[in-house]
């Protein structure tokens, strides 16, 4: 007997987790990239040291697979819908209108 318990409409088949593993980890390494890139780069000199340019590139590769794999799963973690509602654009009006 179980406490709690899904409603029939999000029972799966096969058992498993409907979490998006792969969306949370490419999203996960594309923002500790660019933290890493934007952290030590002052220090570094930017782009005048291997590491740097390899934590853009990491950064660019990773947050780029984590978009196309939201477009490409079937129940992404972040939605594309989710993404446009998050910048309105009377929100973005605002923000330039105190510039």
């Amino acid at each position: 007997m179980s406490l709690v318990e899904d409603p029939p409409w999000e029972r799966r088949q096969t058992g498993r987790a409907s979490t998006d593993f792969v969306g949370i980890g490419l999203i996960a390494v594309g923002f500790a990239a660019l933290q890493i890139m934007l952290d030590r780069g002052e220090d570094d000199d930017w782009f005048a040291t291997g590491s740097i340019r390899a934590a853009a590139a990491l950064a660019a590769i990773g947050l780029s697979a984590a978009v196309a794999w939201l477009f490409y799963t079937e129940r992404p973690v972040v939605t594309s819908g989710s993404c446009a509602t998050a910048i309105s654009p009377w929100a973005a009006s605002q923000s330039l209108r105190s510039l």
